[in-house]
């Protein structure tokens, strides 16, 4: 909501001020150089300082406690348990969901609380992230397939089979990828789904086979699958709860975690 002529003097004011160019112009384009990446860097440090500051004060000196808002990329089916257990014993603390699957978390670490994330399993540690569940991987089949019903299967029988996946950003359509490579080929996707619902109802009519993970899809009707565990490789996901590292902590926040933990360490 600013007019192209207000931003450009104060991207001049800026730049006179600090002594050096922040952009390349392109055209009727500007571009961050190397000089804007660094002032970027230690501005948005800066003003997450400030806001870690108003919280921090709005936190101390309020009777009431300050409201939470979560992302979701994964265990959306066991949400509604986990923050009906937890507003039971904190009524007044109220939540705001996102669950934007395929937006990369950073771009929204700066405004939400938390995150309910999959990171890739050869992701390392970032120090500001806990697993929740480390959750086994069973392959989907429909009722006429001839897997179906078996006790256990290797995933290299499955090589010749048509797969049905996520979209490429997702981390599930990652992972997925990696075990069948670790069994020894490449799978052959022919349907890219965005939601596991999708996914499961084109399995059902025996449009291809899919991984599945063993919990957190339990919400939906698999009466019409047969579900069956992998033996070699081992195929699992992670669940993660994350948050800015460099974000102050709301008491509100701090209950919510500590629930959060509790809650998957009984559930394991």
């Amino acid at each position: 909501h600013i007019s192209q002529s207000s931003l450009s003097k104060t991207i001049k004011l800026l730049e006179d001020e600090l002594g050096v160019k922040l952009f390349d112009r392109q055209g009727k384009s500007l571009r961050l150089n190397e000089n804007g990446r660094i002032f970027h860097l230690h501005i948005a440090a800066a003003l997450s300082e400030i806001n870690n500051a108003r919280k921090e004060l709005t936190d101390r000196n309020s009777t009431s406690y300050p409201d939470l808002f979560l992302y979701v990329q994964a265990g959306i089916s066991m949400l509604p348990d986990i923050l009906g257990g937890f507003s039971k014993q904190y009524p007044h603390i109220h939540f705001s969901i996102s669950k934007k699957q395929y937006q990369e978390f950073d771009s929204v670490r700066r405004t939400c609380d938390f995150t309910f994330d999959l990171p890739r399993l050869d992701a390392k540690d970032n120090g500001h992230s806990v697993t929740l569940l480390e959750e086994e991987f069973l392959i989907a089949f429909p009722p006429s397939h001839w897997a179906a019903g078996r006790p256990w299967i290797d995933l290299i029988e499955l090589k010749d089979e048509p797969f049905l996946t996520f979209i490429p950003t997702a981390t599930y359509r990652y992972n997925t990828e990696q075990f069948c490579q670790a069994a020894g080929f490449q799978p052959n996707f022919i349907l890219e789904c965005h939601d596991w619902q999708t996914l499961c109802g084109f399995v059902r009519i025996g449009m291809g086979i899919a991984f599945v993970p063993k919990y957190t899809w339990f919400s939906y009707d698999n009466s019409e699958l047969s579900l069956v565990p992998v033996r070699s490789p081992h195929c699992y996901r992670k669940i993660n709860l994350s948050w800015d590292g460099q974000a102050y902590l709301s008491s509100s926040a701090q209950l919510f975690r500590d629930y959060v933990i509790e809650y998957f360490s009984r559930f394991r």
